[in-house]
């Protein structure tokens, strides 16, 4: 095991000594999880906010003084709320602000997101199953002079990565963009992956212009879209490309 510098001996005890390590495995085998990776304490004042974002692990999220409001989108949501880039600090958090949308900025956010997402509102005691890659926006609340405290356990995907089912779920379809970004930040370099983005929607345009796309990329590109057709289906590729690659992800 491995404690975060700060915590003191009392607070290491207490977990020892409290904490159901039973109830623990209980609820990985129910919820046939990976196996339990680590904990977070969440400590802040009212009005606290955490911006949309993702994880990649199942979550248990227990309420333990004052409340929190998650709004929750599946990972399909993506399209709407246009992720970060891989290279960038806030890689898994959306670029949208879900309390004052730019809808010049994000195009498919209204249609996208409109009537989708679910509200769920924790009191102390209370617990949020979070399924790994589903998107929450968290907002804090506490009386003045409180503090809104919560905890987590965080169960690892690990082993479902690597006995991926096929066709993906939502939620490995979207751990499958990530890798892919990954492979064209490897194949351009990270500065570069926009571009390559921009020319994999050209690529699939029945009047694709090959003067505007860049040439030192096009082998790249080309094992790229025959993978996609190959693990996703060639009339699936296109919808895939939008969905998780916008060009406003990258500009």
């Amino acid at each position: 095991e491995e404690w975060s510098k700060g915590l003191t001996s009392r607070l290491r005890k207490d977990v020892e000594q409290d904490v159901n390590w039973q109830r623990l495995k209980s609820i990985e085998a129910a919820g046939r999880f990976g196996e339990w990776s680590r904990s977070q304490l969440f400590v802040g004042p009212g009005q606290s906010l955490s911006p949309v974002h993702y994880d990649q692990y199942d979550n248990i999220y227990l309420q333990v003084s004052g409340k929190k409001t998650f709004i929750i989108f599946d990972p399909g949501a993506a399209e709407g709320l246009y992720p970060f880039p891989l290279c960038h600090p806030y890689d898994e958090y959306g670029m949208v602000d879900l309390q004052n949308v730019d809808h010049d900025l994000f195009p498919q956010a209204r249609q996208t997101l409109t009537g989708r997402g679910a509200v769920a509102q924790l009191n102390p005691q209370d617990v949020l199953y979070i399924p790994t890659h589903w998107w929450h926006h968290v907002c804090g609340e506490a009386e003045p002079g409180a503090w809104s405290i919560s905890v987590n356990f965080w169960y690892s995907i690990f082993r479902v990565l690597f006995e991926a089912p096929h066709p993906f779920p939502c939620h490995l379809e979207l751990e499958f963009a990530r890798h892919l970004e990954l492979l064209m930040s490897d194949c351009a370099g990270s500065s570069h992956v926009g571009k390559m983005v921009s020319d994999l929607h050209e690529d699939l345009l029945d009047d694709a212009d090959p003067s505007t796309m860049d040439e030192a990329s096009l082998s790249s590109r080309n094992y790229i879209l025959y993978r996609l057709a190959k693990l996703l289906g060639a009339d699936q590729v296109k919808p895939f490309l939008c969905q998780y690659f916008p060009k406003e992800r990258f500009r």
